[in-house]
């Protein structure tokens, strides 16, 4: 991803949209907002408010983080939250933004090592992808190149 060329929002929905299907499913997002989030996978700029409403508990965290280091409300930069995600979303387990190292990549599937073990994740945004590079993954699917 070039980052020179993507907004806060959409950096936000890439590290948010691991959850969508299971918060789709949990009556946590609904039917229409399923499907305007499905359709930004392959590309566009998210609404603000969209991904406030569908990711309520990474909107809340994100909101307190920058609460909590005196930012405005509005501050979507995209250095703002990349930290965020990087460094402060609270979650634990898979939902945990990890760093892993790619090993391996066929096709859609790459093995990376992430914290010490191998594990399989997935290149759901198609990124240019090479063995050796280190990226940010989220319930084991390829967001952000380091």
């Amino acid at each position: 991803m070039n980052r020179k060329k993507i907004t806060g929002e959409r950096l936000f929905y890439l590290y948010a949209f691991p959850c969508t299907e299971g918060r789709h499913e949990k009556g946590k997002i609904d039917a229409a907002d399923y499907e305007a989030l499905k359709c930004l996978k392959l590309g566009g700029q998210p609404e603000r408010e969209l991904l406030v409403r569908s990711y309520e508990d990474a909107a809340k965290a994100f909101a307190d983080y920058k609460k909590k280091r005196k930012l405005a409300d509005d501050d979507w930069t995209l250095e703002v939250v990349s930290d965020f995600w990087h460094h402060h979303h609270g979650q634990e387990g898979e939902c945990r933004v990890r760093l892993a190292v790619i090993r391996v990549i066929h096709k859609l599937m790459v093995k990376v090592e992430c914290e010490g073990k191998e594990i399989i994740a997935v290149n759901m945004y198609g990124l240019q992808a090479h063995i050796g590079e280190t990226y940010y993954i989220h319930k084991n699917m390829l967001i952000e190149r380091v």
